[in-house]
């Protein structure tokens, strides 16, 4: 089977995507404090490069358009949540903004919103477990004695 005459512009732009969205995971801090003076080759634009680099040749492009389309298209009505609901958020998340997380929590109606830091940003919830994970036991242990 031949290739699409314009993969090699996906592929590329898919590269391009990753980069700029691995950017917007991570705070202007933590990319300071990790990088600091390094030349910008060595450092943040390296690191995004490999990112979008590694992603691209894992990722087929037209599974990324139809992921992207389907979470496009998802839509949660939270004001049918009746159960008691925790919502976490980080304070420094450009993905999942503050505001965006507590408009979740007003509109399901008597959720309880949690608001934690980090440097990581959106990253913060895979890289802050212990923090994640002590919300989540005060949440079940207060379910529990209820």
């Amino acid at each position: 089977m031949a290739a699409h005459p314009g993969a090699q512009a996906l592929q590329q732009a898919l590269h391009r995507a990753r980069a700029l969205a691995v950017l917007a995971y991570r705070t202007p801090g933590e990319l300071e404090a990790r990088f600091g003076d390094a030349a910008p080759a060595d450092g943040v634009l390296g690191w995004l490069d490999a990112h979008g680099e590694r992603f691209a040749r894992r990722f087929d492009v037209e599974a990324f358009l139809r992921l992207s389309a389907s979470l496009d298209a998802h839509a949660c009505a939270v004001e049918g949540i009746t159960a008691r609901t925790t919502v976490v958020a980080f304070a420094e998340d450009l993905i999942v903004p503050l505001a965006l997380a507590d408009d979740c929590a007003r509109r399901i109606g008597g959720a309880r919103l949690v608001v934690l830091h980090s440097q990581f940003g959106h990253d913060a919830f895979l890289k802050e477990a212990e923090a994640v994970a002590a919300v989540l036991s005060k949440t079940l242990d207060a379910e529990a004695a209820a």
